[in-house]
């Protein structure tokens, strides 16, 4: 089940749809659970709906950093947007004034 949340997230000039789904899973990988992913093609990302509002912002994180590397051919490797959505939200979290424009 999706219940869409009605928030997006630009990244560069694309709008994303972020869903919260139910029993979030990898269809291409042998039904894996998921914490998130992102679908480029439909321009959604999704996010599991049971994970903490801490885990789900690391996670929204974890989706864009992959949205940036598409879009500007980054190739970032799973690892490396690991590292850098972890990075990003506790430095985000503990630094408020990062957060302003």
């Amino acid at each position: 089940m999706k219940n869409s949340l009605n928030d997006t997230i630009k990244i560069g000039p694309i709008i994303y749809q972020e869903h919260i789904v139910e029993d979030l899973h990898d269809d291409d990988n042998k039904g894996l659970g998921l914490y998130g992913q992102i679908r480029h093609k439909e321009k959604v990302i999704e996010l599991d709906s049971q994970l903490t509002p801490e885990v789900a912002f690391v996670t929204r994180w974890h989706e864009t950093l992959h949205g940036i590397s598409d879009l500007y051919n980054l190739k970032f490797k799973d690892e490396q947007v690991s590292i850098l959505a972890v990075v990003l939200a506790d430095v985000l979290q503990d630094n408020p004034k990062m957060r302003q424009a």
